[in-house]
């Protein structure tokens, strides 16, 4: 298949442009706003931008909705637009205030150059387009949370290889809604991890990708792999140049092996038909339409979701008491409910039907240094006193249903 997770549906809606003058020293959004910038000297003031101004303040780029910070040091923004400049913005860094996210998709375009690549002197390899993105919210329980995106990468005079895993239920169908179990196409399955980097091949090398198997990945924590057997062979034989100016006339292509009935591993992220010469000479827009692209491709393989628990640690910070969402990191979606807790081991809770009680205090048959309590979907545990200088230890119970 070379359909891509995550492959949007619909029409587009575009909610702002920001265009540049030739020298990038000036900035122009297509709407017209209010916000609080910024000064060189960190004073804030309410300013009206009306489409078509400049929007550049103190090197900062102040669009509707986003920030961009062309320092190269930190400055201070006001992101909740209350007059305060609170957010420390790094030096030549995005802040994008998304807003409320229902069922849309939000997407942030701009370019990057590799420096050095006009002029030649780039060296060959696979360059990150960001150092790191991060994106914060408040999930469903309202707690502060953050997940990191993936990063798209650049790849230079070579081929990246990556791999990930998204999600099947024992029958080696696609899920595509966690929550409910619902199956459906690959295309719309559920990730259960960005694509990971694995291999890069420098083009006119002769180098090449000989296998990626499935037991050679890293593989996401609480899931089982569907295909123990499941591998991916690339084959990136870039043309090298003979004496006489002609090139060599070897194929790209690549392999997959399954295992395990149904077919499970599916490549994406390439262009066009299924082989293609590949060189590092040629131009994006040089390409054949009947080739493919093969500078980056991602092989994707099923994993199983196993209900199950997954151990939880805490910090407890200076003798106060935390709650623990225990079940946020367990496997069993909205069918897990938290029914009771014990201080043994869960094997040998287990074999004496110790988990009848909610709530674990301090002493001889409890914990060491506090006390444990369900409530509602997570534990509180309370520290008794300000020292702690070890550590206390508890299991719980879900039903899964």
């Amino acid at each position: 298949s070379g359909s891509t997770i995550g492959d949007s549906y619909g029409e587009e809606t575009v909610s702002e442009i920001v265009t540049f003058n030739d020298a990038g020293t000036a900035a122009y959004s297509s709407l017209s706003y209010t916000k609080y910038v910024t000064d060189a000297e960190g004073n804030v003031s309410k300013k009206t931008f009306t489409a078509g101004d400049d929007i550049i303040v103190n090197n900062v780029i102040y669009a509707n909705y986003f920030w961009y910070n062309n320092n190269a040091e930190t400055v201070k923004i006001d992101t909740n637009n209350d007059g305060v400049a609170e957010y420390s913005l790094e030096g030549e860094t995005f802040y994008w205030n998304i807003g409320t996210i229902n069922n849309q998709k939000f997407i942030m375009s701009y370019y990057v150059y590799l420096e050095g690549s006009a002029e030649g002197k780039a060296k060959k390899g696979t360059y990150a387009t960001n150092n790191y993105a991060t994106l914060y919210y408040d999930n469903w329980l309202g707690n502060d949370a953050e997940q990191s995106v993936e990063s798209p990468t650049l790849s230079w005079e070579s081929a990246a290889v990556y791999y990930g895993f998204y999600l099947v239920n024992e029958k080696g169908e696609p899920v595509t809604n966690r929550a409910t179990g619902d199956t459906g196409t690959f295309d719309k399955a559920v990730k259960v991890t960005s694509k990971i980097f694995y291999d890069e091949i420098l083009l006119n090398s002769g180098e090449y990708v000989t296998s990626i198997s499935v037991a050679s990945t890293s593989k996401p924590e609480g899931y089982e792999v569907y295909d123990e057997g499941a591998s991916y062979t690339l084959q990136v034989d870039s043309r090298d140049q003979n004496a006489d100016g002609s090139y060599e006339t070897t194929l790209s292509g690549w392999t997959i092996v399954n295992g395990k009935a149904p077919d499970t591993t599916y490549v994406t992220d390439y262009r066009g038909n299924e082989y293609t010469l590949l060189d590092a000479g040629i131009e994006d827009d040089e390409f054949d339409e009947t080739g493919v692209d093969y500078t980056s491709t991602t092989v994707w393989f099923a994993v199983v979701w196993k209900p199950q628990c997954i151990d939880d640690v805490v910090v407890i910070d200076y003798g106060l008491p935390v709650d623990i969402s225990v079940l946020e990191n367990d496997m069993f979606g909205t069918a897990g409910t938290l029914v009771g807790l014990g201080v043994a081991s869960y094997e040998g809770i287990k074999a004496n039907n110790q988990f009848n009680v909610t709530s674990i205090d301090k002493g001889a048959n409890g914990l060491n240094y506090g006390s444990a309590k369900i409530e509602g979907s997570e534990v509180r545990y309370t520290p008794e006193s300000m020292e702690m200088p070890s550590y206390d230890k508890f299991s719980y119970e879900v039903r899964y249903e």
